[in-house]
């Protein structure tokens, strides 16, 4: 999985899946640092509530270690 940033401020990036050439479908994440909210046009978080693996990996690269509680099932 790639991650690319298409903003200048690290507040929108491409994810891409490297490992099948063949198929090309990247997902567009905007991240909003002041409110610590993440949006994926995967929408699985919308759709089912769990956090896809294209947001992980946007926290992952920003050294985010605390998820909002908006994101928890609690």
């Amino acid at each position: 999985m790639s991650i690319d940033f298409i903003s200048r401020d690290s507040s929108k990036f491409l994810v891409n899946y490297t490992e099948n050439k063949d198929q090309y479908s990247p997902w567009v994440i905007d991240f909003i640092a002041t409110e610590g909210s993440i949006q994926c046009t995967y929408k699985k978080f919308e759709m089912m509530g769990l956090l896809c693996s294209h947001f992980m990996r946007v926290l992952r690269k920003l050294d985010i270690v605390k998820i909002s509680e908006k994101y928890l099932m609690l």
